[in-house]
């Protein structure tokens, strides 16, 4: 985000808007959230709240709804659903945006760019949030939260669905129907399943427990893969 302030010649006019432009400048890449490591009972830190897709929040939710705030991202949003982490709601756009906003008062707490379009849903684990990436230079980034920088990232075919944390693996299933077991904490890959050619996967795989996990594909087929070492348990 480019800003324009209008700045005086006068020495300390010019170094207070100097300033002022490099605070502002910096705030627009910063993804940075407090106590990321803190996680409570409530927290939404994977699509359907768990590996294995439960969608099962533990709080009710009694009719009727009142509308406590909106916010603009500034760019369309894909299937994947927003997460929770505290008090910080964190939404990744088309654009390829990642935005962290006050879950009380929705306001901006930060944003960062990743590539040009996130579709699939980001997970967080251990204060990190692993971001899938549909469109750019890199498929996958694991970002720190509490220092806000960039932990590592790959270069690889698009991922368009969501991803899965399975202990110290994130799995992700690419646009070339690769299913793939990455090491969390270097990035470096551990193992690789390649699927038929012929299919898409745009659903996000499932952990089933006993180190193993399903991806289903667009012509109707599922398959359950070791978390070990990739090889099939059954189809």
């Amino acid at each position: 985000m480019a800003v324009s302030i209008p700045i005086a010649s006068k020495r300390g006019k010019l170094g207070a808007g100097f300033l002022i432009s490099l605070v502002l400048l910096t705030g627009c890449g910063s993804l940075q959230v407090e106590n990321a490591y803190s996680v409570g009972e409530a927290d939404w830190l994977t699509e359907g709240a768990s590996p294995q897709r439960s969608y099962m929040p533990i709080a009710d939710v009694a009719p009727p709804l009142e509308e406590v705030w909106s916010y603009n991202a500034g760019a369309a949003f894909g299937p994947g659903s927003p997460l929770l982490l505290g008090d910080n709601v964190i939404v990744a756009t088309r654009r390829g945006e990642v935005h962290v906003v006050d879950l009380t008062t929705g306001k901006r707490r930060g944003v960062k760019e990743f590539g040009d379009a996130v579709e699939g849903t980001p997970a967080i684990e251990n204060g990190v949030i692993y971001i899938p990436v549909a469109w750019g230079k890199r498929a996958l980034y694991a970002h720190d939260l509490t220092r806000g920088e960039t932990l590592w990232s790959m270069k690889d075919a698009p991922i368009e669905a969501g991803i899965l944390v399975s202990g110290d693996q994130i799995i992700v299933v690419d646009a070339e129907s690769r299913v793939r077991g990455i090491n969390a904490r270097s990035g470096e890959i551990e193992w690789e399943r390649a699927l038929d050619s012929l299919v898409t996967v745009l659903a996000s795989p499932v952990a089933t427990g006993d180190h193993a996990i399903v991806v289903a594909d667009d012509r109707g087929g599922v398959l359950a893969l070791s978390t070990t070492d990739g090889r099939d348990l059954w189809r």
